[in-house]
C-alpha cells in the first residue's frame, strides 16, 4: 500500500517525538551516573522513576511511528492509546487532586490532545486501510 503524504507526516512527528523522549530518558540516566547525584538516594530514585516512565511512553511510540510508516492501521490505534494515556496522567493531578498546571504543563496537555484528535480523524483511519485489490491480493497469496 502506498503511503499518503499526511501519513508520512504523522510517522515522522512520531519518529520525532519518540527520539525526543529517549533522548531525555538517557539524559535521565546519564545523570544517574553523575558522582553528585550517585551519593544522594533520593535523587537517584526520583531519576530511576522518570526515566523508566519516559521509556515507557518513547517505545511505543517509536513503535508506531514505524507500523505508520509502513502503513499498517494497528500503528494509529497505538498512537491513539500512547496519547490518551499521556493526557490522562498530565491531567491526573490538575483534576484529581486539584493542583495548578503551569504553562508547560498546559501547552504539553494542549499538544497531546492535538496529537490524540488528529490520530483519531476517521480521514487518517481511512487512508491506513486495504484497498479491496490489496486485501484480495493477500488472501490469495
Amino acid at each position: 500500500m502506498k503511503r499518503t503524504g499526511l501519513i508520512t507526516a504523522l510517522a515522522i512527528v512520531q519518529l520525532l517525538i519518540g527520539a525526543v523522549w529517549l533522548a531525555i530518558a538517557f539524559y535521565l540516566l546519564s545523570l544517574m551516573r553523575s558522582p553528585e547525584i550517585a551519593n544522594d538516594q533520593g535523587a537517584l530514585q526520583g531519576l530511576r522513576i522518570g526515566f523508566i516512565s519516559i521509556v515507557i511512553f518513547a517505545v511505543p511510540t517509536l513503535i508506531s511511528s514505524f507500523a505508520l510508516w509502513k502503513v499498517k492501521p494497528w500503528g494509529r490505534w497505538l498512537a491513539i492509546a500512547v496519547y490518551a494515556i499521556t493526557l490522562c496522567a498530565l491531567l491526573y493531578s490538575p483534576v484529581v487532586e486539584h493542583d495548578t498546571m503551569d504553562g508547560s504543563d498546559i501547552t504539553m496537555a494542549i499538544v497531546f490532545a492535538v496529537l490524540l484528535v488528529v490520530f483519531s480523524l476517521p480521514q487518517i483511519g481511512r487512508q491506513l486501510k486495504p484497498t479491496n485489490q490489496q486485501s484480495a491480493i493477500s488472501i490469495q497469496s
